[in-house]
């Protein structure tokens, strides 16, 4: 279990460190995201989730493959969510961030 939390702490560290370097070097971070979906906030998301999910369920069933399992399982489905959040705010093709007053995609302007 404890190689879970660990692998947990690393992912709140790089999200920590990502947060922190992002504002101040902005090309170091970018060096290490590939395309618009592999980002490092996505990284931080899935061992972050990995490491603790997988550390819970080991801790409730004893089962080191059900906890690796179930722990890649959330860190998926956390580094996708956090991917496409971090997608969406960085801007769309107009070129700046979305905000509350920005129409939906497709919907109909009034004029």
């Amino acid at each position: 279990m404890t190689f879970l939390l660990v692998i947990g702490a690393v992912g709140l560290l790089v999200l920590l460190a990502s947060a922190i370097a992002g504002d101040r070097l902005p090309r170091a971070i970018e060096a290490w995201e590939v395309g618009d979906w592999l980002t490092v906030a996505g990284l931080a998301g899935f061992l972050g989730a990995l490491g603790f999910v997988g550390a819970l369920v080991l801790d409730r069933t004893d089962s080191v493959g059900t906890a690796l399992g179930v722990g890649v399982a959330a860190g998926v489905a956390v580094g996708a969510l956090v991917g496409w959040t971090t997608r969406r705010l960085r801007g769309d093709a107009a070129g700046h961030a979305p905000s509350p007053r920005d129409p939906e995609p497709g919907a109909e302007q009034k004029p």
